[in-house]
């Protein structure tokens, strides 16, 4: 618990909590989602940061049944990007508030069905961004109130985005060594979850939101680096 807080410069050599770990703590968050926000605001990506940190909190909203995880994941492609699963939440969060601002409650019951959504799972996503909005709002952190089409973001705010993501996840970092298996910290083997689009491109380098253990250690939302 230590190693993890002295990583996010939330405490001191010492073990003494630092102002960044004072800030840390007033976000209801684990510690790594918290240093996320936190530098977002310097990065100028809280919006988008907030979408992404708030769907890492609860469970996966995507759905993939073990007899039709084909199908789920031709329909999951629509918001997928080439470079990193996280950005497919925030094309996510814009698809599904188009559709909730048009669509009565059984209509949006149906689109989540067809497009293998939870919709509880999508219900909770959108009440903890709200607490997660009011609690940057507390704390006086600037959220960047631009509209962003999420289909086509801007290099500038690309790279930003994951700047600010990979200050919560420098042990999730991960090296490619040989048959697409990868060296992560602390001398893990851990290999990409098949439901990823970076399955595929096998990057070099790769960082990823959550490494789950089950068959094998599997990196869950990843991106390239």
């Amino acid at each position: 618990g230590y190693s993890l807080l002295a990583e996010l410069q939330a405490v001191d050599t010492q073990r003494r909590i630092t102002t960044r770990g004072r800030q840390m703590a007033a976000l209801p968050l684990d510690p790594r989602l918290a240093a996320m926000l936190l530098a977002a605001q310097e990065k100028h990506c809280l919006r988008e940061v907030l979408i992404i940190a708030s769907a890492l909190s609860v469970q996966e909203p995507r759905d993939r049944p073990t007899d039709k995880k084909q199908q789920a994941d031709e329909k999951h492609k629509q918001w997928a990007d080439d470079r990193s699963d996280l950005v497919s939440y925030l094309r996510l969060w814009q698809a599904f508030e188009v559709q909730r601002q048009t669509l009565s409650g059984s209509a949006l019951r149906k689109y989540c069905e067809k497009n293998f959504l939870s919709w509880q799972r999508m219900r909770e996503w959108r009440d903890v961004h709200h607490q997660l909005s009011v609690s940057c709002q507390q704390q006086k952190l600037k959220i960047n109130h631009d509209e962003q089409d999420y289909t086509a973001l801007p290099p500038a705010l690309y790279a930003g985005l994951h700047q600010a993501l990979m200050t919560g996840l420098l042990s999730n970092i991960a090296q490619r060594q040989e048959d697409k298996e990868y060296l992560g910290c602390r001398q893990r083997k851990l290999k990409i979850f098949p439901g990823s689009v970076q399955v595929k491109k096998a990057p070099r380098w790769l960082m990823a939101a959550n490494l789950m253990e089950t068959s094998q250690l599997f990196a869950h939302g990843v991106a390239m680096i």
